[in-house]
């Protein structure tokens, strides 16, 4: 995992709410009123074509009407109010309590919020985070946010995704951003190890091919990562020239996780693989 050194965000904090580390983001006693957003510019464009985010908060207090963002992904610099004012676009996971704690997808397009559905956490829990924007969904794309309770991100709290209304040059990125109007709600809370190179392939390898016979052989890989799963088919291709094999010649197994792949070569006139291949 590459996580962003958030030292480099730009903080834009009079009132001095956030304390930055290389891995992590912190606000304490943030105020609904304050101007706080910490952000870096990737330069114009950057997140505008599909993406997958892995991020960690924790909401260690956050009172009723507190309400700011995590992980932005927006074309307007500025807090929360600002950016809305100014029509700017904007992609987020919003805080919101209204007597039960809760997280929010949100797209502000146009300087519009669209919402679907929220998810009920708990204050004082670290929760783990992949967000999607998935462009070759629909007209404009989907945003996917999912909220685990564990650092593998098998427990699934929730999951919302909502189906987007532009297709906005996204280029700057915010760990987080408050909302900056009235009301004197302090939340206190944390954002960390924030990864913005999750590719979602699976990575496979490929070994020798062993067991070879006059008519079969075994060929071999090994599945070192599935990425963003689930994995459909897992098996070996082959083919009988030094071209790149295609799946044309396939031998799939079952479905699977990670791991070894072998796979016997069927009966052929006379065995002399020259290139085997996993997948």
């Amino acid at each position: 995992m590459a996580t962003q050194d958030l030292t480099l965000f730009t903080k834009d904090d009079p009132n001095n709410r956030l304390t930055q580390t290389t891995p992590k983001i912190a606000w304490a006693g943030m105020l609904r009123t304050d101007t706080a957003h910490c952000y870096k510019d990737f330069g114009a464009g950057y997140f505008s074509g599909s993406w997958i985010h892995e991020w960690e908060a924790e909401l260690t207090t956050s009172p009723e009407s507190a309400q700011y963002n995590l992980e932005v992904i927006g074309d307007t610099i500025g807090d929360w109010s600002e950016v809305e004012a100014a029509s700017g676009n904007q992609l987020c996971v919003s805080i919101t309590h209204a007597g039960t704690l809760q997280l929010e997808p949100n797209e502000v397009y146009g300087g519009v919020r669209h919402s679907l559905s929220k998810v009920t956490v708990n204050a004082g829990q670290l929760y783990y985070f992949r967000t999607t924007l998935d462009r070759s969904q629909g007209t404009y794309g989907e945003y996917r946010v999912q909220i685990y309770s564990d650092a593998s991100r098998t427990t699934l709290v929730g999951s919302v995704t909502l189906t987007l209304h532009s297709t906005a040059a996204y280029r700057y990125l915010y760990g987080v951003q408050n909302y900056d109007a009235v009301g004197a709600y302090a939340a206190t809370g944390y954002f960390q190890n924030l990864d913005i190179d999750i590719t979602g392939n699976p990575t496979v390898t490929t070994q020798a091919v062993t067991s070879v016979l006059e008519h079969t052989a075994t060929g071999n890989g090994n599945i070192t990562d599935i990425g963003q799963g689930p994995v459909s088919q897992h098996g070996v291709v082959y083919g009988m020239t030094y071209s790149v094999p295609t799946l044309a010649n396939s031998l799939n197994t079952s479905e699977g996780a990670a791991g070894q792949v072998a796979a016997q070569l069927p009966q052929l006139a006379r065995v002399e693989v020259r290139f085997a291949q996993g997948h």
